[in-house]
């Protein structure tokens, strides 16, 4: 068998149209296109091509975005030449698993058909259209109009992503070629489209592995399936089947095999992630082989539960995983490029690394962008990250209603089959989702009586096992609101540091079940802005004021609404801002998620909006830059979700002398029982001893203990600083907070920041 990958391509731009006339009407002449042949690789984005051929700037670059806005307005030309050795008793297929957007293919200049949607992979039998020598043409119509982050939803037309047309973490940049790999696959009379498998745990330890392999005929043929499933290697159990395949048909073959001893695939942080192989073979009678493909195979159980004192309308947000209740620590995933031609497999593993050292076991895909790659899916596999899947729609601002459009209705059903039948092998896969923000005209969260999200859940249903909420926020408050205890089930934002007092107040009175997606802004690095903007834009400045920052982060001013604390800032202090910003991000961030965790599992879960950017920017809510640089919110993060930290509960950041400052302590454990000591220390910024208390503790297994509150009177200092840490069999686990003393003006000392900042990323 051969799996031929075609890489070397040949792309040029035509104005829309002109590829299909060709010659001139009033001369005859060729027209010859916007652009000469210039050499691609496929994968790649036309933009990366364009820019390394230099037809364009760096896009990346201070507002240099703009002037690329003319690259998806025309028509794209792929065309590559490739030989191949024809076996006459065998089949030949094109496969092109994502095509961006409508496009128009031909083989040897014979049509081979038309694809109009990204998640849908184009195959194409070709057996009758080989040559010795080939010629594949591939024609990519501009880029649809659709929605950014702002418009209709209820409008939307199309299976294009919707972030790269502009979002308020993304530049608009919109994608447009061929976003995957080329290939010439060959096969005998049947080929291996997908498989579904269910599991069985038994009291003893054993797993009945079940489901359907799905055959499609080429031919007429008997055959016969062979599963083999090892571990590192070593065959644990096999099954043979007989399989009568007809020509253009597609059968589901069922198997059932018994493994014995199975272990275990847990998240990240509660287990290993042993992958079994499940390799599957179809062969004719005589014993040639048809096809052959490998899954992975991860055996884990997962349960959705209502979360403890939950109201009984709500959804069931807690997660069980092999009996054990799982407080879902996530982070809102983006695709790592602007466009998915670009995005590698290496990349994707240093940036979930990331993730998992971060002390996460869930991304949520968010349903703005991509389908997950199978890049993606196996990587999390790999290293225990569960996946919250959306469907390919999101809120728009005007209005957030899933789309009715017949043709749109047709296109996002071929789209969830389609992932769907890819996808669910993996046990990285934990749910599915119809989508981001949907919401009925009043506002209130989508729920499966909607007759789009009602389709997406059947197609689920007939497809998958795994369970499905209708949207997130899945509501009923779509926002979290305090003012509405009751309502809070699976709620959004907010979005920034909310104050020093309020931000606080907002999460000690929280009551969701589910924060789905919160976050708080923070400059990026220093060194980061340095590669992307002139050095005129390298100035404290707000986005009111400077174009170039507005154009790489309009919404996210922390100048304005966060750091107005530590006073004004003068425009050459620009490091000095950023340090006070990136530590306002990682306070208000840190303080949401342990305030979360000290509910569980009466809140079943936290996931960061957002972990990563497409594209560099000046500020936003992401943990991680564009080029992998970690700001200071994330080492807060992964603090804050460590499996055992101690943490404090305090109501606001600005104290005044003379205040009685109330304080209580909470161990948080999901993790084995610990037996320990804390200690507490209260220090001012001076170095004076306030309070010191040697606390003995003792934690259960996967659970929390809270301690009794205390009481500090506030000196006239600058700071206070409290210190936890935990001391038992291993290293101690230390948490450390900065409660700043403020005059009549509640100014903070920057420096106190800008000190904790330094300090920080030293012992990091």
């Amino acid at each position: 068998m051969i799996h031929k990958k075609i890489e070397q391509f040949s792309i040029k731009a035509h104005d829309p149209y002109t590829p299909l006339l060709g010659n001139s009407m009033e001369t005859g002449e060729e027209l010859l296109g916007v652009t000469d042949w210039i050499p691609a690789k496929v994968p790649e984005s036309v933009y990366k091509t364009l820019l390394r051929e230099g037809y364009i700037e760096d896009p990346f670059v201070d507002r240099n975005s703009l002037k690329c806005e003319w690259v998806p307005n025309r028509w794209w030309e792929y065309r590559a030449h490739f030989p191949l050795q024809k076996n006459s008793s065998r089949h030949y297929r094109l496969r092109i698993d994502h095509l961006d957007y409508t496009a128009h293919l031909w083989l040897n200049h014979q049509p081979l058909g038309d694809s109009a949607n990204l998640f849908v992979p184009f195959c194409k039998d070709i057996t009758p259209y080989m040559q010795e020598n080939n010629e594949l043409s591939v024609l990519i119509e501009h880029a649809p109009v659709e929605h950014g982050q702002i418009g209709y939803t209820s409008r939307t037309h199309t299976q294009k992503p919707r972030f790269n047309y502009k979002w308020d973490w993304c530049m608009r940049l919109v994608s447009i070629g061929i976003d995957s790999p080329v290939y010439i696959e060959e096969f005998g009379d049947a080929s291996i489209e997908s498989l579904r498998v269910e599991q069985d745990f038994a009291d003893d330890g054993s797993c009945t592995l079940s489901g359907q392999v799905n055959l499609y005929g080429f031919e007429d043929s008997k055959q016969q399936l062979l599963l083999e499933l090892s571990l590192h290697g070593d065959t644990i159990a096999e099954q043979k089947l007989p399989a009568a395949v007809s020509r253009d048909c597609r059968h589901a073959i069922s198997f059932s095999m018994n493994v014995p001893c199975v272990r275990l695939w847990w998240p990240n942080g509660h287990g290993d992630q042993p992958l079994y192989r499940l390799r599957v073979i179809t062969c004719n009678s005589n014993g040639e082989y048809s096809d052959e493909k490998s899954f992975s195979v991860g055996f884990r159980s997962i349960r959705h539960l209502p979360c403890t004192g939950g109201s009984g309308d709500a959804f069931p947000y807690r997660m069980q995983i092999n009996g054990k209740d799982i407080y879902l620590k996530g982070v809102n995933y983006l695709p790592p490029e602007m466009q998915q031609a670009d995005i590698t497999r290496d990349r994707l593993r240093k940036l979930i690394q990331n993730i998992a050292d971060a002390n996460c076991n869930l991304i949520r895909v968010w349903g703005g962008a991509y389908i997950g790659s199978e890049d993606l899916y196996d990587i999390c596999d790999e290293l225990g990250i569960l996946i919250w899947q959306e469907f390919t729609q999101s809120s728009s601002g005007i209005d957030n209603v899933p789309s009715k459009d017949p043709y749109f209705m047709s296109q996002i059903a071929d789209t969830a089959r389609a992932a769907i039948q890819r996808i669910r092998t993996h046990p990285s896969l934990a749910l599915y989702s119809g989508g981001n923000e949907l919401t009925d005209y009043d506002g209130v969260p989508a729920t499966f009586t909607d007759e789009n999200v009602g389709m997406l859940q059947q197609i689920v249903s007939e497809n998958d096992s795994r369970y499905m909420l209708p949207t997130s926020a899945s509501g009923p408050n779509e926002f979290l609101n305090i003012d509405t205890p009751g309502k809070n089930h699976d709620v959004h934002g907010p979005w920034k540091y909310e104050g020093s007092t309020r931000h606080y107040t907002i999460y000690n009175q929280s009551d969701s079940l589910l924060h789905s997606e919160f976050g708080v802004d923070g400059m990026t690095n220093y060194d980061t802005m340095k590669r992307f903007l002139s050095p005129g834009n390298l100035v404290v400045t707000n986005m009111r004021d400077n174009l170039v920052w507005r154009h790489r982060g309009e919404l996210w001013d922390t100048y304005d609404r966060t750091c107005r604390i530590f006073g004004s800032f003068s425009r050459d202090a620009l490091r000095e801002f950023i340090m006070c910003s990136q530590y306002i991000q990682a306070e208000g961030l840190r303080y949401a998620l342990e305030a979360n965790r000290r509910r569980a599992f009466e809140n079943c879960g936290s996931i960061i909006w957002q972990y990563n950017e497409p594209c560099p920017h000046v500020s936003g809510t992401n943990l991680e830059d564009y080029y992998g640089e970690k700001k200071l919110a994330y080492y807060f993060v992964r603090d804050a979700f460590r499996p055992l930290t101690a943490s404090l509960r305090y109501d606001k950041l600005l104290f005044t002398p003379g205040e009685r400052l109330p304080l209580q302590v909470t161990v948080l454990n999901d993790s084995g029982a610990y037996h320990g000591e804390l200690t507490v220390t209260v220090k001012t910024s001076e170095g004076q001893l306030l309070h010191r208390q040697d606390i003995p503790v003792s934690v259960p297994e996967n659970r929390n203990l809270p301690l009794e509150p205390f009481t500090v009177t506030v000196p006239k200092t600058h700071a206070l600083s409290v210190t936890l840490s935990l001391n038992g069999t291993g290293a101690a686990v230390v948490s450390k907070y900065i409660l700043f003393v403020t005059g009549a003006d509640q100014i903070a000392d920057r420096s106190v920041a800008v000190g904790e900042y330094l300090d920080y990323m030293e012992n990091v």
